[in-house]
């Protein structure tokens, strides 16, 4: 349930705390229910990888959940700021996730709306499940209704045929492609398409280039259409894929994300350059790229004639919710030498100029596709 949080100080031991503040004067009697019920899990859980609760107060108008304060947010927003996750990274939150999963599945209780904004992070890195709005206690002889957020859902919930613990795995699943690229599963689409998607498809697209043992973990493990043969959190977290490494800090973990990501950039930048001139394009490693004098760079600044347009590249990006779609463009070219023009330009400028030139390219299509018309026009009037 959506609600306001405040930063608070509790005052018997100067600790600080999460206020989280639902109105409820303007909701149904069955709403308020469902904003109690949350406190009513959360008051049986303990773990370090749950939100702690501390207390609930009611008043005529709100209710306030006193809960633990986790102090740098989700890992939806650590996703926002600087980009998609490395894999061995995603690869210890989800340990992390699954921990809590399993303290919480033990008691028979379902979440039912895993995702990377209901993941949070503290300072230290630690990692801590939240947002138990939707949670409930499994009842294998009824059937749950469709709670949670649509992407991340499973089949059986949108098809109500059977929802349960193994819902969660397969929320997980869609929550480690939305690390790794910034999106869940079937992002592109409709609400409606993603639905159908999900229930019909064999299983949710996976990235292209992903390492063995993370794609078993996907593919074999939280994407099993059938809900009873997808691995239980207990046992899925004896995964080779999940690594037994010590969690990094928050700043460490950024600092990894950040030069990630970096790398991921000028790699598709070096991609769509060495595609644009093919062979003449010269590696740093190259002795002509650094033997050749500088003044020679400068003065030469023919740009050489521009080719064909082709497919999209698709590194992850900075922004969470969008990857690259930067053409590759082919050139005409000559020596290496009419290449030292872009010598010593940055990434950034590399990029710039890549799009420069591929808008003079379709200015020229546009003139010569003006000029057609005015010859067949003034062919047909000489008729």
């Amino acid at each position: 349930m959506f609600g306001v949080v405040f930063k608070g100080i509790d005052n018997t031991t100067s600790t600080c705390v999460a206020i989280k503040e639902i109105r409820i004067d303007s909701l149904e009697e069955s709403k308020i229910a469902t904003v109690k019920r949350e406190a009513l899990v959360l008051e049986q859980l303990s773990h370090q990888n749950i939100v702690q609760f501390y207390d609930l107060i009611e008043s005529k108008r709100k209710i306030y959940f006193i809960l633990e304060y986790v102090d740098k947010g989700s890992l939806y927003s650590l996703l926002k700021k600087f980009g998609g996750f490395p894999e061995d990274l995603t690869s210890l939150y989800v340990r992390e996730t699954l921990q809590g999963l399993k303290y919480i599945h033990e008691k028979n209780f379902v979440h039912r709306d895993i995702k990377s904004s209901n993941i949070l992070i503290t300072s230290s890195g630690d990692i801590k499940l939240a947002d138990f709005g939707t949670a409930k206690l499994e009842d294998k002889n009824r059937n749950f209704t469709v709670v949670g957020t649509p992407y991340w859902m499973a089949p059986e919930i949108i098809g109500m045929t059977g929802g349960g613990i193994h819902s969660d795995i397969w929320s997980l699943g869609c929550t480690v492609i939305e690390l790794l690229t910034g999106n869940p599963p079937y992002f592109d689409l409709t609400t409606m398409q993603a639905l159908f998607n999900i229930v019909e498809d064999p299983h949710p697209p996976i990235p292209k280039g992903l390492n063995k043992e993370l794609e078993h973990f996907l593919l074999y493990c939280c994407f099993v259409k059938e809900p009873s043969k997808r691995p239980s959190s207990k046992l899925l977290i004896s995964h080779p894929w999940l690594s037994t490494s010590p969690l990094p800090t928050y700043e460490q973990a950024k600092e990894k994300i950040q030069e990630y990501n970096k790398k991921n950039r000028q790699g598709a930048a070096t991609n769509a350059l060495k595609q644009a001139f093919g062979d003449s394009w010269p590696s740093q490693e190259d002795p002509s790229f650094a033997s050749l004098p500088a003044s020679r760079a400068k003065t030469n600044n023919e740009r050489s004639r521009i080719g064909s347009h082709s497919k999209s590249l698709g590194h992850p990006s900075p922004d969470p919710g969008r990857h690259p779609a930067a053409g590759s463009i082919s050139f005409t070219t000559g020596a290496p030498a009419d290449l030292l023009a872009f010598r010593g330009m940055s990434i950034e400028q590399l990029q710039r100029e890549l799009i420069k030139v591929t808008k003079e390219r379709d200015q020229l299509k546009e003139e010569n596709a003006d000029l057609k018309q005015k010859i067949h026009k003034i062919t047909n009037e000489l008729q």
